[in-house]
């Protein structure tokens, strides 16, 4: 009986130097795919601080311009103006 059951259970050990070697396996490519990852995010990362550089600053030209119109729109002229079709019904009468 002991020996059946060395033959049923014996088999399902495995030693710790196919464990290792087994993992090893399974781990090398996933880690060599994480650092791939790890250097796709550090260029990404870069790129949309560049992109947020260049749109802050354009946001700030492009609202410093807004701003510069709003103000001469608003500012009252030195002349007021009249419509043209104004002067066109004085000299008629």
């Amino acid at each position: 009986m002991l020996a059946a059951a060395a033959v049923v259970f014996g088999p399902a050990c495995a030693t710790k130097k196919y464990v290792r070697t087994t993992i090893d396996e399974r781990v090398a490519p996933l880690e060599g795919r994480t650092e791939e990852l790890e250097q796709s995010v550090a260029r990404n990362t870069s790129a949309i601080r560049d992109l947020d550089t260049r749109l802050s600053a354009r946001i700030d030209t492009v609202s410093a311009r807004a701003e510069e119109a709003n103000t001469r729109a608003q500012a009252p002229s030195a002349r007021p103006r009249r419509p043209n079709w104004v002067s066109s019904v004085r000299t008629r009468g």
